[in-house]
């Protein structure tokens, strides 16, 4: 009896949980020491989007993290608690709320993207500069790729 081929799609989601776990055990560790916070994965994922911008609403917060409303709403309760965003009515539609970072949220959206960046420098130190920028690329690629099916489904 012969074994099956080897499936490259199988090789890559294994890799990819993998470096999940990998990356979700070290940062947390990284993270403790820097970020005074004791953030949940719902509210660490909400603040770390507010690095990149200044005002989002639940929906699309729910949306880009690929959870339901009443979750997104009990973490925002949890950061607003925690001081680090405030929400206000959206001036063009006075039902709907917008999320902002606080000045002490937007300093630990952009800890933790330093964190994130430091990390990623340090396990590519040794790569040649061509093929950082072929994982760069890669990866980013595949983050699309996986937003979009996530969306889908």
């Amino acid at each position: 009896m012969t074994a099956a081929p080897l499936d490259p799609h199988d090789d890559i989601a294994v890799a990819f949980n993998r470096l999940l776990e990998a990356w979700a055990h070290g940062f947390a560790a990284r993270l403790s020491a820097e970020v005074p916070y004791d953030l949940g994965d719902t509210e660490y994922r909400i603040i770390s989007l507010f690095a990149r911008a200044d005002v989002l609403g639940p929906s699309e917060l729910a949306a880009r993290i690929g959870i339901g409303l009443p979750s997104i709403s009990k973490a925002l309760a949890k950061l607003r608690t925690k001081g680090l965003v405030t929400t206000s009515r959206d001036p063009h539609d006075g039902r709907a709320l917008l999320v902002h970072p606080t000045e002490e949220g937007r300093r630990v959206a952009l800890a933790l993207r330093r964190a994130g960046a430091d990390m990623a420098r340090t396990l590519v130190a040794d790569w040649d500069a061509a093929d950082v920028e072929d994982l760069r690329r890669l990866i980013i690629g595949f983050a699309e790729a996986t937003e979009k099916l996530a969306r889908k489904l």
